[in-house]
């Protein structure tokens, strides 16, 4: 039992060496000067101009807890808009919803045009800090400062009130430091992945329209391509609605139109399968073998005359695209099974076909890496965040 003259330190569960100072509970309106944005509108905005921008909208899509590079410029005079300086925090003034509006940035550079609708906190203490303090432990007690219900404000007023722990300076940019680097590690993943994922959709457009073209072990070329119906590619069954579909205590995984699966107590199917979704996730494809139940509105494709992974390949690309333009759409959008076996399929000699195959395999698999590392940084920062903050 804590005695009563005892005081619990404010500290958080993980520092660096050399610093063990209490945290001083301070008020964000005695540390701070507030500032509004000057109105920039969307006709404002031009490739070409003369001033950085950074209009409020932006905040919730196209940056995190630190801007160093700004996307949007403007050719406004700069004597009439609200400029930054490097070190200040911005927070939206208005928003949908209470929870969005909490979201706070970093500006490191001076002299961007700041749009209206943004709150401009200036301050002596270290504002990538700051940024990543408030948009985490403080988030939750910035939105409830938020007024409004269709449309909510956060004012000036509100934010000076609200209550912070800071550490001494020199412990804030170590903080700062630290975070940054965990931010920039996701940041250079986030850009792989989506390098990675472009390259894939610009090589598989390649090599289905036939731009480029696999050599054989020779390296001669492979015979000219065939195109065929799908129904005459594979054989086209549908799932089927059972009472007893879904439950959790199954053996075998069970499939619906959706993207997730759940599990069945039987199952129907056994052997090398491609599922497509009928309706929901319509023409969405999945590559399988093994045992497994499809439920009504699944169609499920067996017995393949052609190599199953190359037409999973063509299929998860190209007739989604197709099952998307074409779907019918009632109480629920959905597609027939004449759409599958109408469907043109180009179809290589089977070594080249492999070959496809192999190589968009390969490039999943690089694309499944970069993923599972920006989950693990993320997790990563994430515990940081929850440990470095009080």
């Amino acid at each position: 039992m804590i005695a009563p003259d005892t005081q619990i330190k404010i500290v958080p569960r993980l520092r660096f060496r050399g610093f063990s100072d209490e945290w001083q509970e301070k008020k964000l309106g005695d540390i701070s000067q507030f500032a509004k944005g000057k109105n920039i509108s969307k006709d404002d905005i031009s490739e070409d101009g003369k001033t950085e921008a950074i209009r409020y909208g932006e905040l919730y899509t196209r940056y995190n807890e630190v801007i160093d590079k700004v996307h949007s410029r403007t050719n406004l005079d700069p004597s009439t808009l609200a400029l930054s300086k490097s070190n200040d925090v911005i927070i939206p003034a208005s928003g949908e919803t209470s929870i969005d509006i909490a979201t706070a940035s970093c500006v490191l550079k001076d002299n961007i045009a700041l749009s209206g609708d943004i709150n401009i906190i200036r301050t002596e203490n270290n504002g990538v800090f700051l940024a990543y303090y408030l948009n985490n432990s403080k988030k939750l007690d910035i939105a409830r400062l938020a007024q409004g219900n269709s449309v909510v404000h956060l004012y000036p007023s509100s934010l000076k009130s609200l209550t912070l722990n800071l550490p001494a300076l020199k412990e804030q940019e170590k903080i700062a430091k630290v975070l940054t680097v965990a931010g920039d590690k996701i940041s250079a993943l986030q850009n792989k992945k989506e390098l990675l994922q472009k390259y894939k959709k610009g090589a598989m457009q390649a090599i289905f329209s036939q731009k480029i073209r696999f050599k054989d072990e020779n390296s001669k070329d492979y015979p000219s391509w065939q195109e065929n119906k799908l129904g005459a590619l594979a054989t086209i069954t549908t799932g089927r609605k059972d009472v007893n579909a879904g439950s959790p205590k199954g053996k075998y995984p069970f499939y619906t139109c959706a993207k997730d699966h759940t599990y069945s107590d039987y199952y129907s199917f056994d052997g090398e399968a491609i599922l497509i979704a009928g309706n929901a996730e319509v023409g969405l494809c999945q590559y399988y073998v093994g045992k497994f139940e499809a439920y009504q509105r699944t169609y499920v494709l067996q017995n393949f005359r052609i190599l199953g992974t190359y037409l999973f390949r063509y299929l998860s690309h190209y007739f989604r695209q197709y099952a998307l333009g074409l779907k019918q759409t009632g109480a629920m959008s959905f597609i027939k099974i004449g759409m599958l076996n109408n469907f043109n399929v180009p179809v290589p000699a089977k070594g080249e076909q492999k070959k496809i195959a192999d190589f968009l395999t390969s490039l999943d698999d690089k694309i499944n890496l970069t993923e599972n590392n920006l989950e693990q940084a993320k997790r990563f920062k994430n515990s940081l965040l929850q440990q470095m903050f009080i």
